[in-house]
């Protein structure tokens, strides 16, 4: 009965040196290792080529093209997606009187949509209600 009681003792005090070595090394125990975020440790760099910093120089210019597009020749209107409500005009307001709203309104509308802490069924139901209607819209991500 000793013997095995040693061996075991023996077994359980190799196991833990090989845990704390693992752990030292950190060899996937995620022992403080990364950014806590989930998300990369900052340890790998990535390297541009010229192509692809020209083309973000050019999409980002796309951009800012379009973005002047909607504000010298469309109306903007917002609407902000809160939890299972519509806001409008810092009011409430139904989904019906928000398309009708932007109906009354003359010359070319766009709807930007402004989701805060949405209900996925109430942002859904205003992305088809928009749809049916041929109403132009843009989600604001920001």
């Amino acid at each position: 009965m000793k013997g095995f009681l040693k061996g075991l003792i023996g077994i359980v005090i190799i196991l833990i040196i090989v845990l704390v070595l693992l752990a030292f090394f950190g060899k996937g125990f995620g022992l403080a290792t990364g950014t806590g975020d989930g998300g990369d440790d900052g340890s790998r760099v990535k390297i541009s080529t010229e192509a692809e910093m020209d083309n973000t120089v050019e999409d980002s210019s796309v951009e800012n093209e379009e973005s002047k597009e909607v504000e010298e020749k469309d109306t903007v209107i917002q609407i902000n997606v809160v939890e299972s409500e519509y806001l409008c005009d810092n009011e409430r307001i139904g989904l019906d009187q928000f398309v009708e709203k932007v109906k009354m309104i003359e010359g070319n509308v766009i709807v930007e949509i402004k989701d805060d802490n949405a209900a996925l069924k109430t942002y859904n139901e205003l992305i088809e209600k928009l749809d049916e209607e041929n109403i132009r819209y843009f989600e604001n991500d920001e």
